[in-house]
């Protein structure tokens, strides 16, 4: 069994260098490393290639490719097509794997009957660490959550070959492909162990109102945006619109007296 690891970036300079490092360090013999970038224009392809030979030393195929690209997904269909491993996992360029050996558990067993498998991840905000769980998978269907991040999510090539990343969603195509695996009745394993760090500072975070547009457009493709959803979902957007406009001591207080 082998895996391919899968990076995507774009002007990552200031992050990159933690991520490719927390990849190499993986105590792991079977796998690959493919860095898909955008064309940046800073240090980020230096400093990938900096690593180049301490991969070759371990014997761990690496793959760099600087091009200019359509967005997130189309790279990362860009690295489905020259992944070699049987699984793939994405870790971003601003997220790093938790220790050496925290892929281990996935090794440590067979998981031929399964097409996803996912694992816990830590929400590095600040200073501040969340160590957080999957939710359930109907979750997928909120139009708005993940119920596991990608970051700690293996999938077996062949499925992500035949689903591929939709690139009409800029934010949260990730959401309409497990979706799509959910809803065909494909299978999914939990590994309760923590794979990743993840910043809470990727695109769909700092673009909230824009993904939750673009939620509402993947329930409605779906067939699945009820009118429950509907408020929810506009309920969300006059919120993160509130929290743009207003000071933050009256949306403090918004939040108390709602409860939330």
């Amino acid at each position: 069994m082998k895996l391919s690891v899968v990076t995507v970036c774009y002007n990552s300079a200031k992050t990159i260098a933690n991520c490719v490092n927390s990849v190499c360090n993986l105590a792991i013999n079977d796998m690959e490393y493919i860095v898909i970038d955008g064309l940046s224009v800073d240090n980020t392809v230096n400093i990938v290639k900096e690593y180049i030979p301490v991969f070759k030393s371990k014997n761990i195929p690496i793959k760099v490719i600087s091009e200019k690209d359509n967005g997130i997904y189309d790279a990362m269909n860009k690295a489905i097509e020259i992944a070699e491993g049987d699984w793939i996992i994405y870790l971003n360029s601003d997220d790093c794997f938790v220790s050496a050996d925290c892929l281990n558990p996935f090794f440590a067993n067979n998981y031929d009957n399964y097409e996803v498998v996912y694992g816990n991840v830590i929400i590095q905000s600040g200073n501040m660490r969340v160590y957080q769980k999957p939710r359930e998978l109907e979750r997928l269907k909120s139009g708005t959550e993940m119920p596991f991040c990608h970051q700690a999510a293996f999938t077996k090539k062949d499925v992500l070959e035949h689903y591929r990343f939709d690139e009409q969603y800029r934010i949260i195509a990730d959401i309409d492909l497990y979706l799509r695996i959910f809803e065909n009745g494909g299978t999914f394993f939990y590994i309760d162990e923590y794979m990743s760090v993840f910043s809470d500072e990727g695109i769909s975070q700092t673009r909230r109102i824009e993904s939750i547009k673009e939620g509402k457009r993947l329930l409605q493709n779906h067939n699945c945006y009820t009118f429950e959803r509907k408020i929810v979902l506009n309920g969300y957007i006059i919120w993160y619109w509130m929290k743009k406009k207003l000071p933050a001591s009256m949306t403090t207080f918004i939040k108390k007296i709602a409860g939330l």
